[in-house]
């Protein structure tokens, strides 16, 4: 990883095409995580990718259930929301929704966010955007992407070059 001595902002894991068509083993990678990671967020791109026959392996649920006890914040990125797992819905504070596509994507997030397949699509270059607490889930408006908050366009406007403590999203 580099030098020892210097502290590490991030580590990012690119599983070879052979652990990744080994689920369980791939999942001894969250395992892990789980286990020495205390503090350090877990991204986790194409979550169905952690599951076996449509069911969560054990580091996967470590995190979203005991995750948030060793201060570990668990994102779950998928293209294919149809193929999560229900437990990887359950457990969600925040959804962020670009457009689907997909009739069965559709539904599953219609089974978490009520009747989400029959609502108008989400505007090109915008996210939807939900929020869950222990009564329900509220979907809100959609985000424009392309929002760029006024404080930063007077920066940008001036061409000076942005404050390294600036306060907006960025999305990924």
């Amino acid at each position: 990883l580099g030098d020892e001595s210097q502290p590490t902002d991030f580590v990012v894991v690119r599983p070879s095409p052979d652990l990744i068509a080994d689920p369980m083993a791939l999942d001894d990678l969250l395992v892990d995580h789980y286990e020495n990671g205390d503090g350090v967020t877990a991204y986790i791109d194409e979550g169905y990718q952690f599951h076996r026959h449509g069911r969560p392996g054990p580091g996967y649920l470590a995190l979203l259930t005991r995750g948030r006890s060793k201060e570990i914040t668990t994102l779950t990125g998928s293209q294919r929301p149809a193929w999560l797992s229900m437990f990887a819905f359950t457990e969600a504070n925040h959804y962020y929704l670009l457009r689907l596509q997909h009739e069965d994507d559709m539904r599953r997030i219609g089974s978490v966010i009520g009747d989400y397949e029959k609502r108008e699509k989400v505007p090109i270059h915008h996210i939807d955007y939900a929020h869950a607490n222990s009564e329900k889930i509220t979907r809100l408006s959609p985000i424009d992407i392309d929002f760029v908050p006024p404080r930063v366009e007077a920066i940008q406007r001036k061409a000076e070059s942005m404050p390294s403590t600036s306060q907006y999203f960025n999305w990924i």
